[in-house]
């Protein structure tokens, strides 16, 4: 969450997906916190992640083609 915070400061547009076996309430809430975008507890799908990484990528693709 640490990481997550740093580089939340220096880049507002990095997506941050949070892997974790820490599955409290109040776990994802500060990983929201954060600046994590999404927050996924163990276990997790592959196939899932997969898809939530592809829809990370889609929107930053959007928002180059469109610009700020």
């Amino acid at each position: 969450m640490e990481l997550a915070n740093s580089i939340r400061k220096k880049n507002e547009n990095i997506p941050i997906i949070l892997l974790s076996s820490k599955n409290l309430d109040n776990d994802k809430i500060m990983g929201f916190e954060s600046g994590a975008d999404d927050y996924v507890t163990k276990p997790y799908n592959l196939q899932e992640l997969v898809m939530r990484i592809q829809v990370f990528i889609k929107r930053s693709r959007k928002k180059e083609d469109t610009g700020p």
